[in-house]
């Protein structure tokens, strides 16, 4: 994430929805929830290639 020091809200950390007329809080705001998008996408995308390549259990003994 971009380190933005924003000179009206120094303790603002990105975790709570900024003061929206604050375009340095909003930038590390949407910073985060992109990161955060971008995790879930990559956790979705591995699960799915593990259950793809996992071996496949059939009812037949």
């Amino acid at each position: 994430m971009e380190k933005i020091v924003c000179l009206s809200h120094p303790k603002y950390d990105g975790k709570d929805n900024p003061d929206l007329r604050c375009k340095a809080c909003c930038t590390i705001f949407v910073n985060r929830i992109k990161e955060l998008n971008a995790k879930r996408a990559q956790d979705v995308a591995t699960w799915l290639e593990n259950k793809c390549t996992a071996p496949r259990k059939t009812g037949s003994k």
